[in-house]
């Protein structure tokens, strides 16, 4: 049974278009209110204006990078609160610690299992009804 999550807002920030509009494809099949961006400083100002619950980004784009984008989103009055989500192709420790220090609360490397993904959302928006 498909569940409503028609009020839960997520912002999709990747480089990579197919990636990005794959992802929030799936995510509108399970009825999420999705935005995409294809850079940070995009992200940034769709941030201000969508106010998004979750936020999932790619951590390594050219400009303003997932860790950059991170670390505004958390200094900002919009997006202070939203849930970060990094996305990785660059599987490091380094790169987990330094996405943890810029404000994300968890990092999934890419490829991910889509199936994780969802259910980690799922997670996250039944904490976010509770409040």
């Amino acid at each position: 049974m498909q569940k409503n999550h028609s009020q839960h807002r997520i912002l999709v920030v990747d480089d990579n278009r197919d990636a990005a509009e794959l992802l929030q494809m799936v995510l509108q099949f399970q009825d999420y209110d999705v935005r995409i961006a294809f850079d940070g400083i995009s992200g940034l100002a769709l941030a201000a204006e969508f106010h998004p619950h979750v936020t999932c980004s790619d951590l390594n784009m050219p400009g303003l990078t997932g860790f950059d984008l991170a670390s505004e989103l958390r200094k900002s009055n919009h997006s202070g609160t939203t849930h970060l989500i990094a996305m990785t192709g660059l599987d490091t420790n380094e790169n987990y610690l330094k996405a943890i220090n810029a404000g994300f609360d968890r990092c999934f490397s890419k490829p991910f299992s889509m199936e994780e993904f969802t259910d980690y959302l799922d997670s996250v928006f039944l904490e976010i009804d509770r409040l």
